[in-house]
């Protein structure tokens, strides 16, 4: 046996049961393989998640899931109904350790807001079968476990000055043409602060990055951003 197959047997040894669980969202169904719970709808991905654990030395046999100690939360829905998965996964085993399986092409801030939620672990669902199991071991370690081709996307991309003032503004329900006269600067220079800052908040609309920079979660900060009274929206 070599030395990673040994560290994944070893860590397999207290593995205790499986349970099937319904919570708030009814459409899912609890399976807790081991020292993991797996929250799974049918899906591959849930199918996925099992056979890598059993592969990995764990045991999977029904039990009352009690004892499990890291929650695996699989679907095939959108991003969006995977983070409420986690939501209600959080509310239901608040002192566990939780790993989604998140679309390969999730937005930065979508996977920000799986973390938020209660995610120590996020798996791409083409990258279930071989990382599932290192991701929850990583978990039950107390480690964020993320892939690292999505680092980057984690962190809010910083905006520049000139940017934060515009989105200021935007926040206020300013128009470009409005922003310009404002901050004194042409429509045209305008357009291209907040085309930038929309790429870096990874959203397409003003709504969406009105709502997004006034989210303290989020880490954009406007706050510091204080405008006199010669702000006005009827110039």
């Amino acid at each position: 046996m070599n030395e990673a197959a040994a560290a994944l047997a070893a860590g397999a040894k207290a593995v205790r049961g499986v349970q099937r669980w319904s919570g708030m969202n009814a459409a899912l169904s609890v399976e807790a393989v081991g020292l993991a719970l797996v929250v799974s709808e049918p899906c591959m991905q849930g199918d996925d998640a099992v056979a890598a654990l059993r592969s990995a030395g764990f045991a999977v046999v029904d039990d009352t899931g009690a004892d499990a100690e890291v929650i695996v939360v699989c679907s095939s829905g959108p991003a969006a109904e995977r983070i409420a998965a986690v939501v209600e996964a959080t509310h239901d085993f608040p002192d566990r350790p939780i790993v989604a399986t998140m679309p390969a092409d999730a937005s930065g801030r979508q996977l920000r807001q799986a973390i938020l939620a209660g995610a120590s672990g996020i798996v791409f669902d083409d990258r279930v079968s071989e990382a599932i199991a290192a991701t929850a071991f990583a978990a039950l370690s107390g480690q964020l476990a993320v892939p690292l081709s999505v680092a980057r996307r984690l962190a809010p991309r910083p905006l520049s000055h000139r940017e934060k003032e515009v989105m200021a503004l935007v926040a206020r329900g300013y128009t470009n043409r409005q922003i310009a006269r404002q901050l004194f600067l042409a429509e045209s220079t305008i357009k291209t602060h907040l085309s930038s800052a929309l790429r870096k908040l990874d959203v397409h609309s003003r709504a969406e990055a009105a709502a997004l920079v006034l989210d303290p979660d989020e880490g954009h900060d406007l706050t510091l951003l204080e405008f006199g009274p010669w702000v006005t929206k009827d110039r």
